[in-house]
């Protein structure tokens, strides 16, 4: 009766291991559940690359967009031709409107200030990291030359673009019609937090994130990134008295936003759904085009990978410093009658007295590329050629794939 019982008790054992009691401890591996490790989903070496584009699309980005368009195009001209030639391209855009931690905002409840919302916000969750299908103009500027657009992923009724379905030229000029979303979202742009959703959202859904692939995260904008973790507690804040000083609270209280390491850490839990939390914390990318000096010391001290980068926040602009950059006082673009404060920018590309790109202190892009070291990448938003960013963008993939086939 005994060994009957030990017998039943063993096989009990057997087929109902131990269940994780919510306990298991994240070994920032993109590991969150404790056992992605013992059981990987993919182990083989990294082969493709699927690259998910973020672009804000707020009404000061038309001439970046026109850049970006240019300069995808030579990137991917480019990565066809190495080890990432089986590539993938996805788009979303900053517009996240001004959702908190996940909930669509209610201004009343919510606390936002009494006056208009931002410009673009009036929709609660904005895109909210779907991926872009279709283009907004039907033709694109290469170089000196205005070409058609191909086929959209609409009409070919996929949800990215992907060397399998557009071939030769194609994919290229795709990507650049892509860089176009035009520049009607919301002013109150959450980059980091658009990027998650899009990787967790559609980029799991439909299939592009593979298990085998590299990933690369690119993000374009002249803001600072707001991805919002508390919204009524920073709406309550002093600096939050209209809308226009909504960067000032930003960035005087960064305890209410979701913290670089919680970033990155999203993203690379989105990868690890597919590839498993061993590969998923090899095989993620990031890239910032954003406010950073170009030029002077500055551009030394805050281009590069994110090991280079690694004492950007300390470098000096006209008051501060990129960690810590100061408050001035500017009457709004738009002509209106309030006075408002903003921080100074990190960098401005002017045509004589015209001001082409103007950029805030984009400190939490550098700060999430520092924690990504030799796989995170920043560039400034401010130079006029944006082909040197594509073309370290391309050397540092193609490395990790060669490096990671051996």
């Amino acid at each position: 009766m005994k060994t009957a019982l030990f017998l039943l008790l063993l096989f009990s054992v057997a087929c109902n291991p131990p269940q994780d009691n919510g306990d298991s401890t994240n070994t920032g591996d993109g590991d969150t559940d404790g056992d992605a490790d013992t059981e990987p989903l993919y182990t083989g070496p990294l082969q493709g690359l699927d690259v998910l584009v973020v672009i804000d699309n707020s009404s000061s980005m038309a001439q970046e967009q026109a850049i970006l368009g240019n300069a995808l195009f030579a990137l991917v001209q480019t990565l066809r031709s190495g080890p990432a030639a089986d590539l993938r391209l996805a788009f979303t855009t900053t517009d996240m409107g001004l959702q908190w931690g996940g909930n669509p905002i209610d201004p009343e409840d919510d606390g936002w200030p009494d006056n208009a919302l931002p410009i673009g916000c009036e929709n609660p969750l904005g895109n909210n990291g779907a991926f872009l299908t279709d283009y907004a103009d039907a033709a694109t500027t290469v170089g000196d030359l205005q070409r058609d657009c191909p086929a959209s992923p609409d009409s070919l009724e996929q949800l990215f673009l992907s060397a399998e379905h557009w071939t030769g030229d194609d994919l290229a000029l795709a990507a650049s019609c892509m860089a176009d979303p035009g520049i009607e979202g919301c002013g109150f742009e959450q980059q980091l937090i658009a990027a998650v959703k899009g990787l967790s959202g559609d980029g799991i859904a439909t299939g592009f994130l593979r298990p085998e692939a590299l990933l690369l995260v690119l993000v374009v904008s002249d803001e600072e990134d707001a991805s919002l973790d508390d919204g009524p507690d920073l709406f309550a804040t002093d600096e939050m008295v209209n809308m226009y000083e909504r960067n000032i609270a930003v960035g005087h209280h960064p305890e209410y936003l979701y913290t670089p390491a919680e970033v990155k850490q999203m993203m690379l839990d989105a990868k690890a759904q597919v590839s498993g939390a061993i590969r998923a914390g090899g095989s993620v990318m990031f890239a910032a085009i954003t406010g950073v000096p170009h030029e002077g010391e500055g551009a030394t001290a805050c281009q590069g990978s994110g090991t280079d980068v690694a004492a950007c926040l300390d470098v000096a602009l006209e008051e501060g410093t990129m960690g810590e950059p100061e408050t001035i006082t500017r009457i709004p673009a738009s002509g209106g009658t309030i006075e408002a404060a903003y921080f100074e920018y990190a960098c401005e590309r002017r045509d004589g007295d015209v001001p082409i790109t103007q950029a805030f202190p984009g400190t939490r892009f550098v700060a999430l590329a520092q924690l990504f070291g030799d796989m995170g990448y920043v560039y400034s938003i401010c130079n006029e050629d944006w082909r040197p960013a594509m073309n370290a963008i391309a050397s540092r993939v193609e490395e990790r794939l060669r490096t990671t086939s051996r």
